[in-house]
């Protein structure tokens, strides 16, 4: 008799923030089941033969992790396996500068946020002025004098995200004046 070798799922390939845990869903057909491995010392509960089983990085996952679904309960045939590879991010630092903000004069925000590794941000959400704007480096007119709570939210490709939050002064339109004195005295 012959038998099919069996057929051996890990899942697609995910980026995660930090140590956040990630929820697992191997499949493992014409087999008995099948059994989980890290390159990492990350845990898997309940345990590494669940196929929907929770792996939590552990201190040495901090970048690329490889987990190994492996077919057990074969029969006559080898064991198949199948890789997930998670790339582990960290927490961007969110950051950015202004140039002075004067009533009527378009007001530029610049993103300042720091990555690491080759994490890169891919999400921006500004409140500026009582308006939402998602674009890197926006741009804002005041019409009214006074202070702007602006809050930046980054979020990485790996899913971190970090709020930064700056109120800023918005001055008034300065008024140019000047007097002058007539002399009219003969020396």
């Amino acid at each position: 008799t012959i038998t099919d070798a069996p057929l051996v799922n890990a899942g697609p390939d995910m980026a995660l923030c930090g140590g956040n845990p990630v929820t697992l869903n191997g499949t493992v057909l014409i087999s008995t089941g099948g059994v989980w491995t890290s390159s990492g010392n990350g845990t898997f509960a309940p345990d590494s033969s669940a196929l929907n089983a929770t792996y939590t990085p552990g201190s040495n996952d901090t970048s690329v992790v490889t987990l190994v679904l492996t077919s057990t309960g074969n029969g006559q045939c080898l064991a198949v396996s199948d890789t997930m590879l998670i790339t582990i991010g960290q927490q961007p630092i969110a950051g950015f500068t202004h140039t002075g903000a004067c009533i009527g004069q378009s007001v530029s925000f610049t993103d300042t946020t720091i990555t690491f590794g080759t994490d890169t941000i891919v999400n921006w959400n500004w409140t500026i002025g009582g308006t939402n704007d998602t674009v890197q480096n926006p741009t804002h007119t005041y019409s009214v004098a006074g202070t702007d709570t602006v809050t930046l939210i980054v979020t990485s490709a790996s899913g971190c995200t970090d709020t930064v939050i700056q109120v800023i002064n918005i001055n008034p339109t300065p008024v140019a004046a000047f007097t002058y004195t007539v002399d009219c005295t003969v020396d």
